[in-house]
């Protein structure tokens, strides 16, 4: 069989024609712990004040500002001891003229209190708590919507969700986000040598690393591998493995045969006009590479060199994983 060499591509030429191979997914809702790596369907803002009422930013005392003001380290201020604010639960008297609650960090502030006391700026013993400096009023106080206003944006449509993305979500309350589903990566590898690791080699056999190579890419651009096997150097067997994929996953990547070797499956397997074309790049490594549509599914097939699938995958797989 004659094989014709494809014209040379920019990689600017090639790229845009890989990313008109895929469409964006379907947005589904996923409980926030599944979310993480997911890109963001819509905007999402917060339902309520944060925080959402005043609260201590130290462990010390609540008191009225007011009654601190006269405070010297000579002549110290004495407050009257008159109850403790409980973490998750609101005081249960207001805070009275001259007195001083204990308040934990985070704990909701007393009615009549407009400050607090840091515990270690204070002297405490018998029921009084003595100040030897005035607090200001506001002072290690968090007002509501300190950090975040209702309606404020929270994450907006677009992100991929990471870890302080997630407990700022959680914060304000959501449960569920409406996101882009991670594609699912049908992945193969072809080759007649290949065996995997922890097997034994034979002659003129090496063990296949290409899977693992592409699985951590894949994760890394935000899809989900699905790992389908090594498939000998046969063009049925391939067509075949590669149909298989197709059903459950989204994309299908193929690493080898796809260089202009007489025994290269994918270029057997996929004549001109069967919606695979063969490709040489302006690139190197991976200057031969293949793209199309196998089984109604957008398929990549690179390189078998390592080297060159990893550059490969970063330059015309990782932008087109749909998100």
């Amino acid at each position: 069989m004659t094989v014709v060499q494809p014209k040379e591509l920019s990689i600017e030429d090639y790229l845009t024609r890989v990313l008109a191979l895929v469409r964006p997914l379907r947005p589904c809702g996923l409980p926030l712990r599944d979310a993480f790596g997911c890109v963001l369907a819509a905007d999402v803002r917060a339902s309520c004040d944060l925080p959402p009422f005043h609260s201590s930013a130290m462990d010390g005392y609540a008191v009225n500002s007011a009654d601190t003001t006269k405070a010297t380290p000579d002549r110290p201020v004495r407050l009257r001891m008159t109850g403790e604010v409980g973490m998750g639960h609101p005081a249960e008297d207001p805070l009275p003229p001259g007195g001083a609650m204990a308040v934990p960090t985070g704990g909701m502030m007393p009615p009549g209190a407009d400050a607090v006391a840091p515990v270690e700026d204070c002297a405490a013993e018998d029921g009084v708590v003595e100040l030897s400096h005035p607090v200001e009023a506001g002072r290690h106080v968090r007002r509501p919507g300190e950090d975040l206003l209702r309606g404020e944006m929270l994450v907006p449509a677009g992100r991929r969700l990471e870890a302080a993305d997630l407990g700022l979500l959680a914060a304000a309350g959501h449960a569920e986000v409406s996101v882009i589903p991670r594609p699912a990566v049908g992945l193969l590898s072809t080759g007649n040598e290949l065996v995997g690791p922890g097997g034994r080699p034979g002659g003129g056999q090496i063990f296949e690393s290409n899977s693992f190579l592409l699985d951590g890419l894949i994760r890394r651009a935000g899809g989900q591998p699905q790992y389908c096997g090594a498939v000998p150097d046969d063009p049925d067997a391939l067509q075949a493995a590669l149909c298989a994929a197709a059903g459950s996953s989204d994309l299908l990547v193929c690493s080898g045969g796809v260089s202009a070797g007489r025994n290269d499956p994918v270029r057997r397997a996929f004549p001109p006009g069967s919606g695979v074309e063969p490709v040489q790049i302006a690139v190197q490594p991976g200057r031969p590479q293949a793209a199309g549509t196998v089984c109604g599914k957008p398929f990549f097939g690179l390189p078998g060199n390592p080297m060159a699938a990893l550059v490969a995958f970063e330059l015309f797989v990782a932008p087109a994983v749909p998100r």
